[in-house]
């Protein structure tokens, strides 16, 4: 068969199979001027009716900045060519190197944000529903063994899409080989990136090195069977991904950066389904998938099934148990230690806890159902046994309290307030009150044994912790 018609076949059967042009759609090239896209380009031009009737083209460069001159020559090279056939235009230069060390990225990775924000850009000022890349089959085939090789998951070795959101790949089933020796046989000129020999790169090792060695050791076919079983690994992603969206409705509750995930019903789910929910939930407080990783999804899948506590997570985030679920948000900031007198009778404000804690000296004590009745913001202390002078603070490592019905016995705080479910967030920010350098009221919890109202206690301190905030 004509080189040039397969190559057509090809491009036609998966632009159309996967509807990369919408009627009315104007396409935006991204043109490196390396022979990949460029025969993109070229095909495109010299058969768009071929593809759907009076379709409009548009073409964008970017220049990365990494290679002086010649990365000059190559957007004027793609210039030349959009003004030969009045196509509209858009070029940018921009200094990778610097942002990448600016979001601390790979120079690939930087590049690779660098391109995309760009052409986004361009498509949104000419007007473009699509924008379309030269990436082979041969892409495909190394992004899949890149992945393989970083130890990706089953949803990380599907890589190259044939469309993802405004990003076509018409290219992705053809040969890179092809392509070039359809340029060369016809005598179109392109430009070639001495940087894609530069070994330092992990995509040029597998290009240059591990995909020739699969071909000479398992037969030529190599990058197609890997092509395509990215693409089935792909197809099987949008289903399993439906799935997914099903899942979590109900199960995954909130928006934005704090979610909580319902632990009984996502317990329920299949482990690798259960998986996917959570890592769904973990991108969307991340507000991406990077720096995330298989073990803080399995980190908390073991919190979801009630095996592990609070944990931190990449991106300032903290995961931990809420009710009847997990509380997945922002990591709080710790409330500064505070430490403040409280004389008898006397009032003393607690801005770290938005609030104000008064005692009152009293001789009207109340009955024992009253005691019992009593709302957690309120508290009698045995004035004799307290004392006048009170402390309020927040509590310290090793604080141990002694709650009525103990016998005297004595409790780590830490363990009272998590028995209580009082939130982690909230548990520096509780003004603990003390009489005689002992914890004698721990607001929400209740009074301390030593220090408990009874019918022999001539007098009370009655105290108040009145919220300001909140």
């Amino acid at each position: 068969m004509d080189l040039e018609r397969k190559l057509l076949e090809g491009l036609g059967r998966t632009l159309h199979a996967h509807g990369m042009l919408p009627e009315g759609t104007t396409l935006l090239v991204a043109c490196s001027g390396g022979p990949d896209s460029l025969a993109l380009l070229r095909l495109l031009l010299l058969h768009r009716d071929e593809f759907r009737p009076g379709l409009r083209i548009a073409v964008a460069h970017l220049d990365h900045g990494l290679r002086g001159e010649q990365g000059a020559a190559d957007a004027r090279f793609v210039a030349g060519l959009a003004a030969e056939f009045q196509l509209p235009f858009r070029c940018a230069r921009e200094d990778v190197a610097a942002l990448s060390r600016a979001r601390s990225l790979s120079l690939e990775e930087g590049a690779r944000a660098a391109r995309y924000q760009f052409l986004a850009r361009a498509a949104y000022e000419l007007g473009c529903g699509r924008i379309a890349t030269g990436h082979t089959r041969e892409d495909a085939a190394e992004t899949l063994l890149l992945r393989l090789a970083r130890g990706a998951g089953r949803r990380g070795l599907g890589g190259l899409r044939p469309v993802q959101g405004m990003v076509v790949r018409p290219l992705v089933e053809l040969s890179r080989t092809d392509l070039r020796g359809w340029l060369d046989a016809r005598g179109f000129p392109y430009r070639l990136d001495p940087t894609n020999e530069d070994l330092r790169f992990a995509r040029n090792r597998v290009r240059r090195t591990v995909l020739p060695a699969l071909e000479e050791a398992f037969g030529p076919g190599v990058a197609r069977v890997l092509a395509r079983t990215s693409r089935i690994l792909d197809e099987e992603d949008e289903l399993l991904d439906a799935l997914t969206e099903e899942a979590a409705e109900g199960l995954v509750r909130g928006c934005g950066r704090s979610v909580t995930i319902e632990r009984e019903g996502c317990a329920r789910l299949p482990r690798p389904l259960r998986h996917r929910v959570l890592r769904r939930a973990l991108a969307q407080v991340h507000g991406g998938a990077r720096g995330l990783a298989a073990c803080h999804v399995e980190m908390l899948d073991r919190l979801l099934l009630g095996q592990g506590g609070a944990a931190d997570l990449p991106g300032g985030l903290r995961a931990e148990p809420e009710g009847a679920g997990v509380r997945l948000g922002p990591r709080p900031e710790r409330t500064p230690p505070f430490r403040y007198p409280l004389a008898v009778p006397g009032a003393r404000e607690v801005p770290e806890a938005g609030a104000v804690l008064e005692a009152t000296l009293r001789s009207d004590l109340p009955s024992a159902d009253a005691l019992r009745a009593l709302p957690p913001e309120e508290a009698w202390l045995d004035a004799a046994k307290a004392g006048r002078e009170l402390e309020v603070r927040s509590r310290l490592p090793g604080d141990r309290f002694r709650p009525l019905g103990l016998g005297g016995r004595s409790r780590k705080i830490q363990d009272v307030l998590v028995d209580r479910k009082v939130p982690r967030a909230e548990r520096d920010t509780i003004p603990l009150v003390l009489a005689r350098g002992e914890l004698a009221w721990v607001p929400g919890v209740g009074v301390a044994e030593p220090f408990r109202v009874d019918a022999g206690t001539p007098e009370g301190i009655l105290l108040r912790l009145r919220r300001t905030r909140g």
